[in-house]
């Protein structure tokens, strides 16, 4: 395996060496290393014990743009009491946040494909996670007692980032409740990404460049399988510093190693008469 490796890595030349290689043998191989890219997305996830400071930054200025449409009322002894009615507002397509008032459902949000959906009735909070109901949080477990839902039209400057605040460790409690969920799917959702582009470049690949030299399809697979390794590498590199750049990077490469392979074949062939 070290040997097949370091052609995919560093000696194309020398890949179609193991075109006769069994294709459950190639698929375990790229497997692995579909496992190993989403270890930086385990990573960043298990580390994040709270919402980033980037998302504290959108949800603030949101909230400040959107205060004369935010509905007036205050939290006291576990209680919501809402003076000015008014729907839900979203953040992106990644928040939603329904009152009372609303008649939409949170799975209809989530059919709308809006992950978060935060339902706020009379005496509690519902929070939904791609249309699984994680958990049902009192104002009072939320430490929202007390809290004014016009916070953000506060004039001191101290007392509105105290609220913000406030508000803020409500939602990192939400966010270390749903940690784990989030990183299974987070995971399953980076490997499956991964291991979807490396095989349809393979297939793609091996079917265009089907009988090249006499090569059988399964043959050219193969070949594609580690000549294309790169670009999985590259999306490895993608997902570690977040540059796109990088998976073009190793796409580009994998084509270029591709194309060092087959024209080595012929010399393999010759070789092993």
């Amino acid at each position: 395996m070290f040997k097949r490796i370091k052609a995919s890595l560093a000696n194309p030349s020398s890949i179609p060496n193991y075109r006769k290689d069994n294709i459950g043998l190639v698929l375990l191989y790229i497997i692995l290393l579909c496992f190993i890219a989403t270890i930086p997305t385990l990573t960043k996830s298990v580390k994040a014990n709270s919402v980033s400071d980037e998302i504290k930054f959108q949800v603030r200025e949101f909230l400040v743009e959107a205060r004369f449409d935010l509905p007036k009322g205050t939290i006291e002894d576990n209680t919501l009491t809402i003076t000015k009615k008014t729907d839900g507002f979203y953040l992106g397509d990644t928040l939603a946040i329904v009152f009372p008032t609303d008649e939409i459902l949170p799975l209809d949000l989530v059919a709308q494909q809006i992950y978060y959906v935060c339902k706020v009735n009379d005496h509690n909070v519902e929070m939904y996670f791609i249309g699984s109901k994680v958990k049902t949080y009192t104002y009072t477990e939320l430490g929202l007692d007390g809290f004014d839902l016009e916070f953000v039209n506060i004039v001191d400057y101290k007392n509105r980032t105290l609220e913000f605040e406030r508000l803020e460790k409500a939602y990192d409690k939400i966010y270390s409740d749903i940690k784990g969920l989030r990183t299974t799917l987070s995971v399953l959702g980076t490997f499956i990404r991964v291991f979807a582009l490396a095989i349809l470049f393979d297939l793609v690949c091996a079917f265009l460049a089907r009988g090249i030299k006499g090569l059988s399809f399964k043959e050219v697979f193969v070949i594609v399988m580690y000549a294309f390794v790169l670009e999985t590498v590259g999306q490895i590199i993608d997902e570690l510093y977040g540059f796109d750049i990088f998976s073009y990077i190793g796409c580009f490469l994998g084509i270029v190693y591709f194309i060092i392979a087959l024209r080595n074949v012929e010399v393999f062939k010759i070789e092993n008469k």
